[in-house]
């Protein structure tokens, strides 16, 4: 039975902001997106969790695959960022992976995907053992965590460690409303260059969940 931490409302606005602020705050190289950004969505959503949510989620490296369509033998059953690498929230037995609804732009760096990947959540109670094995159906995935790769990220990125991600990180949680209070559609950001600007929430629609 899947068990949410979430409702998919929040986990709707939630997605909105931080690729929101990925894609407007200027703070990642030129032409960063949300698809190549799960580790950094992944931090910003574990504050607004923590925040609004009252429970600390575990902020998880390592490598995922999900089943997308198609026979697994027909090379559909997809990895999840380049060279393995994912990120992905975990609490109470639960896989949080806010990246999902933007899994067709992510999968097409890797791969030629030939259908369209429809913009789902993921939030579903995971158990990492003998998982592997259990990948038959669209939707069915695989998580599994590498705690040395997590600490050699969280050590050597040079994105995580520049103060403008901390101010992200408050900006996201201070944007955030839990549903069904009303959020704002626009927050007023103060650039050094541009002075104070008005940022204007992204949404987009999602259409269930894996």
């Amino acid at each position: 039975m899947t068990k949410n931490l979430i409702s998919s409302q929040d986990y709707s606005r939630i997605y909105d902001v931080v690729t929101t602020l990925i894609i407007k705050s200027g703070v990642f190289r030129p032409g960063f997106t949300p698809d190549e950004a799960c580790l950094s969505m992944s931090v910003m959503a574990l504050g607004i969790l923590d925040d609004h949510f009252g429970f600390k989620a575990s902020l998880e490296i390592g490598t995922a695959k999900i089943l997308f369509g198609g026979p697994v033998e027909n090379g559909l059953l997809l990895h999840l960022g380049q060279g393995s690498f994912h990120s992905w929230l975990y609490h109470d037995s639960v896989v949080l992976d806010f990246q999902a609804p933007c899994f067709q732009e992510a999968a097409a760096q890797w791969a030629e995907v030939p259908f369209r990947i429809p913009r789902k959540m993921f939030q579903r109670s995971y158990h990492a053992p003998n998982m592997r094995q259990n990948i038959q159906a669209v939707g069915d995935a695989f998580y599994l965590p590498d705690d040395e790769l997590r600490a050699a990220t969280l050590e050597n990125n040079k994105d995580l460690s520049r103060p403008l991600m901390g101010d992200l990180v408050h900006a996201a949680s201070h944007w955030f409303k839990r549903y069904p209070k009303q959020m704002p559609q626009e927050l007023n950001a103060y650039d050094t260059v541009k002075g104070r600007t008005a940022v204007r929430l992204i949404h987009t629609p999602i259409e269930g969940s894996w």
